[in-house]
Order: structure tokens, then C-alpha cells, then sequence
């Protein structure tokens, strides 16, 4: 196993040497960051969303994530007028339930659930919405 020296809160090898995947895999199970140090541009350049997924993974925060993207989504989709009437939103397990402080508004959002989730999964990018509850 290569030999680490602590640096910031991070690990950097110190003799300059390739990291072996089973060490990436040690180091990201014990929650350490990974620094790659390189001289060549090819070996230390990733593209960001990797490195952004591989962030998310070794914090573990790909959930909260993943909620306040829904969250946030919500906003985008249904517009400034609904977002005003919206008291609250929660997400779990693939349900977004939605608190709506108008009956009227509640009433004709129940009726646009498929759609809602459509929409909020276009602007996630990805399917991770299953059901929209309006309370």
C-alpha cells in the first residue's frame, strides 16, 4: 500500500505514485478525500461531474441532494404563483408530498399529478420523482 501523509484534512501520496483502485476503495470507505496529484495533465484531469458524484459518494450526501433537488424542482416547475401558495414540500422514498394552503389550487393540482411528475423528472434529469401527493 502506498505510503500517505496528511495534508489539510485530505491524502496525498508521497511518493508521487499511482493510487491502486483497492486504495481509492479504502480510502473512500473510511470517508477520506482523494487528492490526485499528477504531473500529467491527462491522468489529473476529470470531468467535473465525476468528480461531483464521487464527492456526493464518499460524504455520502447523494440523498440530501437528491431532495433538495426535487425541492427545488418543484419551484421551477409550478411557477411563482403556485410556489407562493405552496406552505411546504417534503420528499421521500420517491413521493414529493406537497402542503398547498388553497383548496381550490389543491383541487386542481390533484388533477395534474401525472404531469407534475413528468415535468419534475425533465428538470431532475432523471426519474427519480414516482409520485406527487397534494395535501
Amino acid at each position: 500500500m502506498t505510503d500517505y501523509r496528511r495534508d489539510k484534512g485530505s491524502l496525498r501520496t508521497t511518493d508521487k505514485g499511482k493510487i491502486s483502485a483497492a486504495d481509492i476503495r479504502k480510502m473512500r470507505a473510511a470517508g477520506k478525500a482523494i487528492i490526485y496529484d499528477s504531473n500529467s495533465p491527462a491522468e489529473s484531469t476529470r470531468p467535473l461531474e465525476d468528480v461531483i458524484k464521487d464527492f456526493l459518494e464518499v460524504y455520502k450526501l447523494g440523498s440530501k441532494y437528491t431532495k433538495a433537488s426535487v425541492e427545488t424542482a418543484w419551484s421551477k416547475v409550478v411557477g411563482e404563483y403556485i410556489s407562493s401558495h405552496t406552505a411546504k414540500t417534503y420528499f421521500a422514498n420517491g413521493i414529493l408530498t406537497v402542503y398547498i394552503d388553497s383548496a381550490a389550487l389543491r383541487n386542481e393540482l390533484m388533477f395534474a399529478r401525472s404531469n407534475l411528475v413528468k415535468y419534475l423528472n425533465e428538470v431532475i434529469g432523471s426519474e427519480v420523482v414516482k409520485d406527487v401527493k397534494i395535501r
